[in-house]
């Protein structure tokens, strides 16, 4: 047998003793006709499932459904409009929709979804079609004499004749009988606790009850076997006094593997201690209508008969007859048996014991219905449980003796296992591998037996069995969760699932003893199906957590062993702290450091569980919070753990502090027509370590990235030092002028009350790029600042240009003198002293007059009239001398003066006079 879950597929029996029948309501549509009566989720068999088990049986229709009702319509649509003939094959995981029709009223539909079993198989089980009619349909009936038949608690089919089953009521030995009541009891002759029940099969003494016949009668039915075998019946016996034990007329219930082999069997004879069967005046014992139910789980999947024997005396003068109704195959959760005649026994799972082993899966949960039976590959300790039922007794309660579970290995005993856990219904044996006296691994009979005492009058035991093989596999060692880190965010990591192996193995076994491959699945597992490709490399498919599963395939060196188990292994995936963090942290002077170190992970919504440890220069900190703030320069490192996922950041701390010299903060540069360098040096480093040159950064206004550059422009110059992360800024001032090229307009002279302009001429500016300072002999006229001057006093003028914001960039120097005339008051003389007063009035000096107007001729002469003088261009050449040269003695002389253009003052001509004074005179 294999080990194997129960699951609850909650078939729905035709069987009044249920009660789980649903009512669905009308709507308004159909509110004068109610939908039929059935389960919304019902069971069938296929084709497939039956020819799986040998039978040619065609796939069942909807007579083989639980419904019931009047005149029922199949439909294959919600909304009606597609009738289909109840003779439909129906389809796995099919919906279909079933109406009633009374009184010409047809009703909503009953919304039926069907499923196909694959096993606990068998037809007409209720002796009754959808329409109503009886049913006997793969029932067959056979007859024999009593002489020939009667064997008490026995009977067999092998010498008896076929027999026809009769019709409804007929007086035939096996008949379907219709609802109503029994001739020589008080009961129902369809299954009393079925409300729905129509028909049963009476087997045995159709003769109106009272005529004995002498028979022995049987009936056989094929099925394929599910966990459970159940049917209801009523037996009725006369109990003649005086008749031996084997001589009494008995019901006994046989079932029959595929090979035809007895596996199991029932038996009920008519005596008065039975506890079972109820007495009556007339000598008459019967049963009130019951369940009886057979483990059957051994046979699950497989095809099997049941026969059903009843037998009159074998005096042939006392009778017995039995009505059974509502045969039921299938999972013993959905049985609805929980009350059965004989009592209930089975061994339902064995697992390996969850306080011990809590990684062995449960292999049985996951092995599909219509498995073998209990037969486990499990591990000692382990836990065999299952279910009993108390038989019933019509006298005094049934006492439970004994509840015992033996363990043979070849045929003998190796071990017993007593006081089991009772729960309810529920029992559990708990068995370690102490409790064998063998090798605590290989192939085990494990034999569950209950024994009841029941006291009706007379005392007696019933002893119920159950019997299944385990394959105990050699114990190994769960295993720690593995895990790993995740610096993605995903869940997501990578595992190898091989390190667990020598952790299965333990000390005991080797890799030659147990072969282990991984699944993501129990079924994959146990199927040995999509197995794990690259154990060494396994990523999780779910996030975080997932559970994976090592199937360890045992064959111990020096055994016949050879079974499995599965184990869990939990995966877990821990999000690895992300922490950014910067390599250097430069603390910018001056003030010292007080730098902030935040390792507060960007992700610690998703950590759980959060510590931090803090060194400096290798020592521990004494601080474990996430923000630290530095005082000191050093190496600090801090890290960062969350479950087993750790990260270390290392974060170095220097102080900075120094200044940016740039030489002169103004440079006055004139005509030299070179650029000029600037260089920033770095001067008065205090910095911590002392700064590296080589890391030291530059950005100056012009976008140069240099240490140095060179200026041919004018203008403020900065520039930006920055040595990891701080800077510092200096500028200077560059004037780089262009000298000015000037000339002035040349020397002049003048009359004393005359204004000489001066003019500077700039040949390479524009007079709106420069700027003017004139000077007389050397000091700076106040408030000249144009490009010309008004000389009113004789002296050296000299001008200063330079170019607008270039203050220090001069023009050469360049000077004109301003002289008055001799003849300073620009007058014309009327007296000559050339002897009295040497170097004053020595000459008839008309210079200015000259230069101002121009002297075309001057004609000087004498009183007599006679010219004594004559000049073309005369500016200052007489005095007191002829023509030829010779003194003019004292006197008044005459002159007539021809200008070469209008004078403002004398005009074109002039005439006048002139005095000579000679000393000797």
């Amino acid at each position: 047998m294999k080990q194997r879950l129960l699951q609850s597929h909650k078939l729905i029996c035709k069987l009044a003793l249920m009660g789980l029948f649903i009512v669905m309501g009308a709507n308004d549509a159909y509110a004068q006709t109610a939908p039929p009566t059935g389960q919304n989720n019902q069971y069938f068999c296929s084709a497939a499932s039956w020819l799986s088990a040998g039978f040619t049986e065609p796939g069942d229709t909807f007579d083989e459904l639980y419904l019931y009702g009047e005149n029922l319509t199949f439909y294959s649509d919600q909304a009606l409009t597609n009738q289909i003939p109840v003779t439909t094959v129906l389809q796995d995981n099919t919906t279909y929709y079933v109406t009633q029709t009374v009184g010409g009223v047809e009703s909503a539909a009953l919304t039926v979804e069907v499923t196909d079993r694959e096993c606990g198989c068998i037809k007409k089980p209720n002796f009754e079609s959808y329409d109503g009619t009886a049913a006997t349909n793969g029932y067959v009936a056979y007859d024999e004499s009593y002489q020939q038949g009667h064997k008490t608690c026995g009977g067999s089919t092998a010498l008896a004749a076929n027999y026809t089953i009769g019709g409804v009521d007929s007086g035939l030995n096996v008949a379907p009988v219709s609802k109503g009541l029994d001739g020589n009891t008080p009961l129902d002759r369809t299954n009393a606790n079925n409300l729905f029940s129509e028909y049963s099969l009476r087997i045995n003494n159709g003769g109106g009850h009272t005529s004995p016949n002498g028979k022995v009668n049987h009936v056989t039915k094929e099925f394929i076997a599910g966990e459970v075998f159940v049917f209801n019946f009523a037996t009725i016996f006369q109990n003649p006094s005086g008749h031996d034990y084997d001589e009494q007329p008995y019901l006994y219930v046989t079932i029959f593997d595929e090979n035809g082999d007895k596996f199991t069997s029932r038996c009920v004879v008519s005596q008065t201690e039975d506890c079972i069967l109820f007495g009556q005046s007339g000598g008459i014992l019967y049963s009130d209508w019951s369940c009886l139910k057979i483990n059957t789980l051994p046979l699950i999947g497989e095809k099997a008969t049941v026969q059903f024997t009843v037998a009159d005396c074998t005096l042939g003068g006392h009778w017995g007859y039995t009505y059974i109704d509502d045969l039921y195959v299938g999972d013993n959760i959905d049985s609805d048996c929980d009350a059965p005649s004989f009592g209930y026994i089975a061994m339902e799972s064995v697992t390996s014991n969850p306080t011990s082993l809590d990684c062995v899966v449960d292999v049985a949960g996951t092995v599909q219905s219509c498995g073998d039976d209990i037969n486990a590959s499990v591990p000692f300790p382990i836990e065999v449980c299952g279910t009993i039922k108390t038989p019933i007794s019509n006298g005094n309660a049934p006492n439970l003796d004994d509840l015992t579970l033996s363990i043979t290995q070849n045929g003998v005993q190796v071990g017993t296992a007593t006081n089991p856990t009772i729960l309810g219904d529920q029992f559990c044996f708990s068995i370690d591998a102490s409790d064998v006296n063998v090798s605590p691994y290989g192939e085990f009979q494990i034999s569950s037996t209950v024994e009841y005492t029941l006291d009706c009058g007379d005392p007696y035991d019933l002893v119920i069995t159950d019997n299944a093989n385990v394959d105990i596999c050699p114990t190994a060692n769960c295993v720690a969760p593995l895990s790993t880190c995740d610096d993605t965010g995903t869940g997501i990591g990578t595992f190898d699932l091989t390190q667990v192996a020598p952790q299965i193995r333990g000390t005991d076994w080797t890799a030659a003893d147990v072969d282990i491959t991984f699944y993501e699945t129990e079924t994959d597992a146990i199927d040995e199906v999509s197995e794990i490709g690259t154990p060494t490399a396994f990523n999780n498919s779910t996030a975080y957590q997932q559970n994976v599963f090592a199937r360890l395939d045992w064959h111990p060196q020096g055994t016949t062993t050879s079974c499995f188990y599965i184990i869990n292994i939990e995966l877990n995936v821990y999000n690895d702290p992300l922490v950014n963090l910067p390599a250097l942290i430069s603390s910018c002077g001056p003030g010292g450091i007080s730098e902030p170190i935040v390792a507060t992970p960007t992700n610690i919504t998703d950590l759980q569980n959060v510590t931090y440890t803090w060194e400096r220069n290798g020592v521990l900190i004494p601080f474990t919070g996430s923000y630290y703030v530095a005082t000191q320069g050093g190496t600090y490192t801090v890290t960062i753990s969350e479950q087993n996922c750790s990260v270390t950041k290392t974060v170095e701390v220097e102080y900075i502090e120094f200044e940016v010299d740039l030489g002169d903060s103004l440079v006055d540069l004139c005509g030299t027509g070179d650029d000029y360098t600037i260089t920033a040096n770095i001067i008065n480093d205090n910095s911590q370590p002392g700064i590296d040159l080589n890391q030291v950064d530059y950005v100056w206004s012009t976008g140069e990235t240099s240490q140095s550059i060179d200026v041919s422009v004018s203008g403020t110059y900065s520039v930006d030092v920055t040595y990891r992360g701080c800077t510092e800024t200096n500028m200077v001032d560059v004037n780089i002028g262009e000298r000015p090229e000037v000339t002035l307009n040349g020397n002049q002279v003048i009359c004393a009350d005359e204004t000489a302009q001066i003019v500077a001429t700039v040949s390479n500016f524009n007079e709106s790029e420069v700027e003017f300072t004139w000077y007389l002999d050397g000091g700076e006229i106040t408030g000249e600042i144009q490009s010309s001057i008004d000389a009113t006093q004789e002296g050296t003028y000299s001008v200063k240009v330079n170019q607008i914001g270039v203050a220090d960039c001069f023009n050469d120097d360049v000077s004109v003198d301003i002289e008055f005339y001799e003849n300073a008051g620009c007058v014309l003389p009327q007296g000559l002293s050339p002897d009295t007063t040497p170097g004053q009035n020595d000459c008839f000096d008309l210079a200015f007059l000259n230069d101002r107007t121009g002297i075309d001729n001057l004609k000087i002469f004498n009183r007599y009239g006679r010219l004594v003088f004559e000049a073309n261009n005369y500016s200052n050449s007489f005095c007191g001398m002829d023509q030829d040269g010779n003194e003019l003695v004292t006197g008044t002389y005459f002159y007539v003066m021809d200008l070469k253009s209008e004078d403002v003052i004398f005009g074109k001509n002039k005439k006048g006079y002139i005095y000579i004074n000679r000393q000797v005179n």
